[in-house]
C-alpha cells in the first residue's frame, strides 16, 4: 500500500477520544484525479482515473442496539440515525451518504448491528477530489468489516454510487467509487463505464510531476448544473436516435455523426455532445501518449480537454481560468485542465518536477487574494483502492 503506515493508530485513537472506546475496524477509501476523460462516465463512455494517496478514514466499533452513530472529524459534527426505515434527511446533510451507504449493505443482505464510526483523513472536500465517493466507499468498507462480511468489490461500487445518486442527490456516474475501489498504485484505470470494466495503464513519468492546485472557488452550484448536463446529453441522445436507434448514449456517436446531424440539435445540444464525443477521442489518445511516453502529447491533451470543457460543456469558472491563465504560459508546464465537476474545484498541472515550486511560487504571487489560498496544492501519486484493517 501507499498509505502511511500510521493510519490505522491515528485513527484508532481518534475513535477512542470521540467514543470512550476502541473500534473493531479501520477503513480508508482514496480520492481520486481524473487524467482526462470528464464528464464521459455518465454517458456511458471512457475514463482515465486514479486513486491518489489521499484518503477518508472510518474507524468504526460497535454501538447502540440498531442504530448508527457517525462523527465527522473535520465538520465537527455528531448525528445519530436508526437503522429501521433508513432514508435520507429532510435536509442536506454528510450523513446522507452514509444512510445511503447502511440502506444499501441492507438489501444485499448484510447483518448490519448498532455502530459508531468516526469519519476523518486528509483528502480535502469540495475540490473535485471525489470525496463523497470515497466517504461511502470507506463507510461502507467498514461496516462490512464489522461485520464480519467479505464484500464483492462490484457490489461496493454499486453501494457506494446509489447511496450518492439516491440519498445524496447527485446523478454521479460509476467512476468516482469504482476507482477508490480498484486503485492501484503506480497505475491509472482506463475505465470503460459501459462494461464496467477496466484496464491497467502503468504511469511511467519520470522527471515530470502531476500537481493538484485548488482554485478555492465556490462550488455551491455545482450540484445543480451537473443534474442540467445529465439532461441536456440525454435530451441530444433522444434526437439523434430518432435518425438511429442504435445509439443509446453519446458512447454510440462518432464526430462525424455529430456533425452531419448537427442541424437536429440546438445549439447547446450540440456543445454538449461535441464535448463528450471528443472527450472520449483524448482518453484514447492519452492512453497512446502514455504507451508511447509521449509527454508533450499528453499535455497537449490535457489542454485540449480544458478548452472543451471550458468552451462546450461550460463547467468552467472564473477562479479556475485566472488559474489555468497562471500556469498555462509556465515554465516546464506541459498541460493542464480543470478536474471534477465544475464550477470551481482543483487544476490539474502536468510539470517538470524541477519547475514545481517555481510555478507554486507564481501561483501564489499572482493569484487573486480574493480567493481561498491556493496553497492547497500538492502533488499526487496513485495509490492502492479502498482497505479495511481488523484491531
Amino acid at each position: 500500500m501507499t498509505f502511511t503506515p500510521d493510519w490505522p493508530r491515528v485513527d484508532a485513537a481518534e475513535y477512542v477520544r470521540a467514543f470512550g472506546a476502541r473500534p473493531v475496524v479501520v477503513a480508508r477509501a482514496p480520492g481520486r484525479v481524473n487524467l482526462i476523460g470528464e464528464h464521459t462516465d455518465y454517458n456511458e463512455g471512457y475514463v482515465l482515473p486514479f486513486a491518489i494517496d489521499r484518503a477518508v478514514h472510518v474507524a468504526a466499533g460497535t454501538g447502540a442496539k440498531a442504530q448508527l452513530r457517525v462523527t465527522s472529524a473535520a465538520l465537527g459534527e455528531t448525528v445519530t440515525f436508526p437503522l429501521e426505515g433508513c432514508g435520507p434527511a429532510a435536509e442536506p446533510s454528510f450523513a446522507n451518504y452514509i444512510r445511503g451507504v447502511a440502506y444499501g449493505l441492507r438489501r444485499l443482505g448484510i447483518p448490519l448491528a448498532g455502530a459508531n464510526l468516526w469519519i476523518g483523513g486528509d483528502l480535502p472536500s469540495g475540490c473535485g477530489l471525489s470525496s463523497s465517493a470515497a466517504l461511502s466507499v470507506a463507510c461502507a468498507t467498514a461496516l462490512a468489516g464489522l461485520s464480519n462480511t467479505e464484500l464483492d468489490s462490484i457490489d461496493l461500487v454499486l453501494v457506494a454510487q446509489q447511496a450518492e445518486r439516491d440519498f445524496a442527490g447527485t446523478p454521479c456516474g460509476i467512476m468516482d467509487p469504482y476507482v477508490s475501489v480498484f486503485g492501484r498504485a503506480g497505475h491509472l484505470l482506463l475505465l470503460d463505464c459501459r462494461a464496467v470494466a477496466h484496464q491497467f495503464v502503468q504511469l511511467l513519468l519520470p522527471g515530470y510531476s502531476l500537481v493538484v492546485i485548488h482554485s478555492g472557488g465556490d462550488r455551491e452550484l455545482a450540484g445543480e448544473a451537473y443534474g442540467r448536463r445529465v439532461k441536456e446529453c440525454e435530451s441530444a441522445v433522444a434526437k439523434l436516435a430518432v435518425e438511429d436507434p442504435s445509439i443509446h448514449t453519446l458512447r454510440d456517436v462518432s464526430l462525424d455523426t455529430l456533425n452531419r446531424a448537427a442541424t437536429r440539435l440546438s445549439p447547446v445540444q450540440l456543445r454538449r455532445a461535441r464535448h463528450v464525443v471528443t472527450e472520449n477521442n483524448r482518453v484514447q489518445a492519452a492512453v497512446e501518449a502514455l504507451n508511447q511516453a509521449d509527454t508533450d502529447e499528453l499535455g497537449r491533451l490535457l489542454f485540449d480537454s480544458h478548452d472543451s470543457l471550458r468552451d462546450d460543456y461550460e463547467v468552467s469558472c472564473d477562479a479556475i481560468e485566472e488559474l489555468m491563465n497562471i500556469v498555462r504560459p509556465s515554465n516546464g508546464v506541459l498541460g493542464a485542465r480543470m478536474i471534477g465537476g465544475g464550477f470551481g474545484g482543483c487544476i490539474l498541472v502536468l510539470v517538470r518536477s524541477g519547475a514545481v515550486d517555481p510555478m507554486l511560487a507564481k501561483v501564489r504571487r499572482k493569484y487573486d487574494p480574493r480567493h481561498e489560498s491556493p496553497s492547497r496544492a500538492f502533488v499526487v501519486q496513485p495509490s492502492d483502492g479502498a482497505r479495511c484493517l481488523r484491531l
